[in-house]
């Protein structure tokens, strides 16, 4: 099967467009990726932060009274975070996953990217310390002997962040392939009308001379590029073959 010229630079193009086109959303989607995760683990922990220090205000408002667990859920932006504050004489009322997730826990900061189907959760769990006074709670502990006040846990969301993300990255896919689409159509007017269109007109005046030996037969010269050195040529073979043609002619009439 014979493969036009067109054809094989249209499927050229089409190679380099579907490589450029992996490449940048490959690109974009590890770079909006690292940017949410990013941006989700700085929030989270500036929630653990403020959880801390809503529980130190509690504390002391309520006179350094019995802490109580407490859980809270509030949105921010396009996450939504949970923060979870658990205290160890109270665990004995919470369910078996807490308790086992209390005697697992190792005393230091834990932090997890979790996904489940399409849920995608950061998972950031963390000691906390009653301070000197007894009346503030702090991350780090003043003495290696001390015991832990509780566990906070934070859960901040990213589903719908990463949800934005894909959409970006087919808005970005599809005006790529319309700008694409756009070029390959102006690519092949051109080529057509620049390269085929002139490859058509000398193929065409080479069978007329060759099958009805029409020897008279020219090019129009109108480029001054390989094309048009082509048709001059052409144009001068069709002059040889003519003057040896009536050379020939006349001595064969003698």
């Amino acid at each position: 099967m014979r493969i036009s010229i067109a054809g094989k630079i249209c499927f050229v193009l089409l190679m380099i467009f579907s490589s450029v086109l992996l490449g940048v959303t490959t690109y974009q989607a590890r770079l909006e990726h690292g940017m949410v995760l990013r941006l989700g683990w700085e929030e989270a922990r500036h929630m653990l932060l403020a959880t801390l220090a809503k529980q130190s205000i509690d504390r002391l408002a309520h006179q350094q009274a019995s802490p109580s667990n407490a859980t809270e859920t509030q949105s921010s932006g396009t996450a939504t975070i949970t923060s979870q504050v658990i205290y160890p004489p109270l665990l004995t009322a919470r369910s078996a996953h807490d308790k086992a997730e209390q005697k697992s826990w190792t005393g230091k900061r834990v932090e997890n990217l979790v996904k489940q189907g399409k849920e995608t959760q950061l998972i950031l769990v963390s000691p906390f310390y009653l301070g000197a006074t007894k009346a503030s709670y702090q991350l780090e502990a003043p003495t290696p002997a001390d015991e832990p006040a509780g566990i906070v846990r934070i859960t901040y969301s990213l589903t719908q962040a990463l949800d934005e993300v894909e959409q970006h990255l087919l808005i970005t896919a599809l005006l790529l392939c319309l700008f694409f689409g756009a070029g390959l159509l102006l690519a092949l007017y051109i080529i057509r009308r620049q390269i085929v269109a002139p490859l058509t007109r000398l193929s065409l005046a080479m069978e007329r001379a060759a099958d009805l030996g029409d020897l008279s037969t020219r090019m129009v010269v109108e480029r001054n590029d390989e094309l048009g050195q082509l048709s001059e040529n052409f144009n001068h073979l069709m002059k040889s073959l003519e003057e040896r043609s009536s050379t020939q002619h006349k001595s064969d009439h003698r």
